[in-house]
């Protein structure tokens, strides 16, 4: 694909055009090619493509992530509150996006101690993970489990569709859920795993999640990237 000398367009501007229409048409995900990539492509000087990607930075499709390079930028993620039950798994895939996970910890706890209550003991299992979008950290989950689920689910892959496992493997099906979101700062910890600056704002959801007989099975605590995941709720005046 080469620029048209005879386009009123300036070059810079020619190649911001070109480089989003790939984006989109293509669904180009991942890390782009390096100035220098583009500046033989092109037949063009330094400045022109620095040009280019910054109007695509500012426009929200391209970002620059510090001694790395610029990546296509994840579009945010809208969940619909509309009455249906749907995994992050789920949310992700209906976005067009992939859908990723990786095991940080697998634990017994006691705190805090209100989750342990509401699971009727004085300890449960958490499984904290990392969520992806094609291959972008979008979330940190913290699910949590009573101790026999908990020990039931270490016999699988836990970077896998817990959900999927959950019913196929264990027999344990999710009927109906309680959710609220809220927003926090992250801690150090967490802000570095989301890939944000300290003190930023996140989003919080805490869902409750139980069986047809109305038995808590999983409390989950996901903290998103406000940048990246937004609510959507759909209301009728009935």
């Amino acid at each position: 694909m080469v620029l048209d000398p005879h386009n009123p367009l300036p070059l810079h501007a020619q190649i911001t055009n070109i480089l989003r229409k790939r984006i989109f048409e293509e669904n180009l995900t991942g890390k782009i090619p390096s100035e220098r990539e583009l500046m033989d492509y092109f037949a063009v000087s330094r400045s022109t493509v620095r040009e280019a990607i910054e109007a695509l930075v500012r426009d929200g499709i391209l970002e620059k992530k510090h001694g790395k390079g610029t990546f296509v930028a994840v579009r945010p993620i809208k969940e619909e509150w509309i009455g249906t039950f749907s995994s992050y798994t789920e949310t992700i895939e209906r976005a067009g996006m992939r859908s990723g996970a990786k095991l940080l910890s697998c634990n017994i706890k006691r705190e805090p101690a209100y989750i342990a209550e509401m699971f009727g003991g004085e300890e449960f299992y958490m499984i904290k993970r990392l969520r992806y979008a094609n291959d972008q950290v979008i979330a940190i989950e913290r699910k949590c489990f009573d101790l026999e689920t908990g020990r039931r689910l270490l016999d699988y892959d836990l970077n896998a569709n817990i959900y999927k496992i959950m019913e196929s493997s264990l027999g344990i099906v999710l009927w109906e859920a309680d959710e609220i979101v809220t927003s926090a700062i992250p801690s150090k910890e967490d802000a570095l795993l989301l890939e944000v600056p300290k003190r930023s704002s996140v989003l919080v959801t805490e869902r409750s999640s139980f069986d047809s007989d109305h038995k808590l099975i999983e409390f989950v605590q996901t903290m998103f990237r406000a940048d990246k995941y937004s609510f959507r709720i759909k209301m009728s005046r009935n």
